[in-house]
């Protein structure tokens, strides 16, 4: 399904109190765009579980064969320097699909995503830039280079369901999503996301735990 034109918009701008001045400009090769949009329907937030669910279930049996995926990659990314361009597009596009389901269930986005995990084609979603060199000695250790990461992710996943947990009442209540909650959830699933691309090979650029601001040519 397309989008209209404009529905996609950088991560709202979140400012650090304190007066540390302007956010950094970062163009990772792994990043998360998403509508700016506050307005929520009452029911579907009601229901937002529950709706979610075919596609947790969708997600759960993708991951299994992202798995299998990932393990090729790993060795044809060791062996050649760079993610082959086939492997390189299906795990882009599964962490894409990720990016909606969790967009969804956190309240991050309104509409209901679709099954494929398309560019474009939901309101907040990852973005992958196309396979590039990467250093084998990288590669070849990132399970245990990520380990930090995947723990910091961990922790900024609690933070990301306590922010749906009372964005679920506030937006019951007012039909909106709190921005404030809302940049923070964003924070914390470009975060996990970044993770999620570095584990699965798809980049060699360590998580960025900071905020920032994300240029408009990064990612894809």
């Amino acid at each position: 399904m397309g989008v209209p034109a404009g529905a996609h918009q950088r991560l709202p701008r979140h400012r650090p109190a304190g007066g540390l001045g302007e956010l950094p400009s970062r163009d990772d090769p792994i990043g998360f765009e998403a509508s700016a949009q506050l307005d929520r329907s009452r029911l579907s937030v009601l229901f937002r579980l529950l709706l979610a669910l075919p596609h947790l279930v969708w997600l759960w049996l993708w991951a299994l064969l992202a798995l299998i995926v990932a393990v090729a990659n790993w060795a044809a990314t060791l062996a050649l320097g760079r993610s082959p361009a086939p492997l390189h597009r299906f795990l882009s596009a599964y962490l894409r699909y990720e990016s909606h389901v969790y967009a969804f269930l956190l309240l991050v986005a309104s509409r209901f995503p679709g099954f494929t995990g398309a560019v474009g084609s939901y309101e907040a979603e990852a973005t992958v830039a196309p396979a590039a060199a990467q250093n084998r000695w990288s590669v070849g250790f990132r399970l245990l280079l990520a380990l930090p990461a995947g723990l910091l992710a961990g922790a900024f996943g609690s933070l990301a369901w306590a922010c749906a947990f009372l964005a679920w009442f506030a937006a019951l209540a007012t039909g909106r999503m709190p921005r404030q909650l809302l940049n923070t959830a964003l924070q914390a699933l470009r975060y996990h996301l970044q993770v999620g691309g570095y584990v699965l090979i798809l980049s060699d650029a360590y998580p960025y735990s900071g905020p920032c601001e994300q240029r408009p040519d990064g990612g894809r």
